[in-house]
């Protein structure tokens, strides 16, 4: 409810689309997640959006919750789109 996240004690910071994603992936963890699913999940207009839009949004996530850390938590499933 308080729309935090930390890893390993480090607060994390994400805008909302961020979190949504991620709350997203974690309700549905070690699920193959398709773009056309994360759309229709996260965008009120799935229709205007593209996967490189999603694509974009996974790499700000990443760029935020993994980097620096051997153990990475969204993993992509080539051609299919996304699990954690």
């Amino acid at each position: 409810s308080k729309r935090s996240v930390t890893r390993n004690n480090q607060e994390i910071s994400l805008r909302r689309k961020e979190f949504d994603l991620l709350e997203y992936m974690i309700r549905n963890q070690n699920y193959v997640l398709t773009r056309s699913a994360i759309a229709q999940q996260i965008w009120q207009n799935p229709s205007l959006i593209d996967s490189n839009t999603i694509d974009v949004h996974i790499k700000y996530l990443r760029d935020k919750i993994d980097k620096g850390f051997p153990n990475k938590l969204i993993k992509t499933i080539h051609g299919i789109g996304y699990r954690s």
